[in-house]
């Protein structure tokens, strides 16, 4: 009997999976709901293909137009009994086929981002944070900087330095109230505000803006700000322009909570701004100075080395990063986890040539019988043949179908996770997601076609 309930909980099971993977705003979001969704997706997979596709085919059998015909008619009837006999199994080739396409993609992209991941953890071969910076300390540190740079006798270029000062806020619509409580960082709704002078801001990208004392520029990331207005307390300014991307020092968790840039007329801006979120007058600033080297990597890394000693003499609060130093333990790290992910893939892929193998063979003994008893009430060899191509082709392939639905849904959600650790090349992800599934396709087919081999051997003893 068609289990109806069983059917609709699966449906239910796997719709309710697949919104949440696609609805995903937030990659703090995407994290906690990842393992919810897989678990709805697992549940529903074992019910569609234990429940629904009875369900399925007992419907196509009472379309009589459709199933009185010589090949729907045999199809229908082995494929129902074979669905009946293989359900589970099916959907345990359909896991672990989702698993390794995912395991694979992620791992896969990781690798092959690496270069990107690192530039947006370094915008600049090597970068200087100080923090607790005064507004009449932020010029010298500049210029003792800039000497530093040219006592190297190196080529350097590309220099990205400015002033900025952060807090967290509660967003509610276009009205941000501060939370500066550490604790409270990653509640709901929770954003980071980063506040630049628009001198700064015309220095790093070398235009002649200007605000009127009431305007504002906004860069958002991982989240945005509804209308032409930002409010902050009592104050309210407007959004001149969205800037659609800026070359800055972003934070990883900026993709997760969701972040602010503020291009502000000055630092009295500033100052209004943060008072008004319940922040002390006249705050200290942080200050960033990045810039590329044109040498040699060991050279860099003395180049770093000598940027920390000068921070340590000038008791300087903050750090100092090189991008080339941080390349190895990157590589290290992505690496393991492409080999991890290829190892735990061809674990899950041994369990599907497996699975698929045994079934193979019991499905051969399990069809002599009806092999002959086919022939006997009068269907040619061609049309026997033909009947349990059909119903192996669809009983074999509907699981890799499946699983290809499941990671384009995975999709979304999946592109989150990854920004969380500085991998926002989604255009890479696609083409790796994309790339995976067209080769297992391939290994899969390879392997239905060796296995095939053995069950019509069996069948026609």
């Amino acid at each position: 009997k068609t289990k109806w309930l069983l059917a609709i909980l699966g449906v239910i099971c796997l719709g309710a999976g697949y919104y949440f993977a696609v609805t995903v705003e937030s990659p703090l979001d995407a994290m906690t709901l990842f393992i919810f969704a897989v678990l709805l997706v697992v549940i529903g997979t074992y019910c569609l293909f234990t429940a629904g596709s009875i369900a399925v085919l007992k419907l196509l059998r009472k379309n009589k137009r459709y199933y009185y015909q010589t090949r729907h008619f045999t199809s229908i009837s082995g494929l129902l009994y074979r669905m009946k006999q293989n359900a589970v199994g099916l959907a345990n080739i359909c896991i672990l086929s989702t698993a390794v396409l995912v395991l694979l993609s992620a791992t896969v992209s990781l690798y092959m981002g690496g270069e990107d991941i690192l530039r947006n953890r370094f915008p600049r071969n090597i970068t200087v944070q100080l923090h607790g910076i005064s507004e009449n300390d932020a010029p010298k540190i500049e210029q003792m900087l800039d000497a530093f740079v040219q006592r190297q006798q190196v080529s350097s270029g590309n220099t990205l330095h400015y002033s900025y000062l952060s807090f967290a806020a509660q967003q509610n619509g276009n009205v941000l109230q501060g939370e500066l409580d550490a604790q409270v960082y990653y509640g709901a709704g929770m954003r980071s505000v980063y506040c630049i002078p628009l001198a700064d801001y015309n220095a790093m990208r070398d235009t002649k803006q200007t605000l009127q004392p009431d305007e504002v520029l906004l860069y958002e990331i991982g989240s945005s700000i509804e209308g032409d207005t930002i409010v902050f307390g009592d104050r309210t300014y407007r959004i001149r322009e969205r800037i659609e991307d800026m070359d800055l020092r972003s934070s990883s968790m900026d993709e997760v909570v969701g972040a602010y840039y503020l291009i502000v007329p000055d630092l009295q801006t500033i100052w209004e701004i943060y008072q008004a979120v319940g922040g002390e007058p006249d705050p200290l600033l942080s200050y960033f100075y990045g810039f590329d080297v044109d040498a040699d990597a060991d050279v860099q890394i003395r180049m770093m080395q000598g940027l920390q000693t000068l921070q340590a003499q000038q008791e300087w609060h903050g750090g100092v990063e090189c991008a080339e130093e941080a390349r190895d333990s990157m590589t290290a790290l992505y690496g393991g986890m492409f080999f991890i992910g290829i190892f735990l893939g061809l674990l899950f892929i041994l369990a599907t040539v497996l699975i698929i193998y045994y079934k193979q063979v019991s499905e051969g003994y399990e069809d002599q019988s009806r092999f002959e008893i086919m022939q006997q009430v009068g269907m040619s060899l061609h049309e026997v043949k033909q009947s349990i191509h059909s119903q192996i082709m669809t009983v074999f392939f509907l699981p890799l179908l499946m699983a290809c639905v499941h990671l384009a849904f995975a999709y979304p959600i999946l592109n989150k996770c990854m920004a969380m650790i500085n991998m926002t090349n989604s255009v890479l992800f696609i083409w790796c997601c994309v790339g995976v599934a067209l080769l297992f396709a391939l290994f899969y087919v390879l392997i239905y076609s060796l296995t095939a081999r053995t069950y019509y051997k069996i069948v026609r003893q």
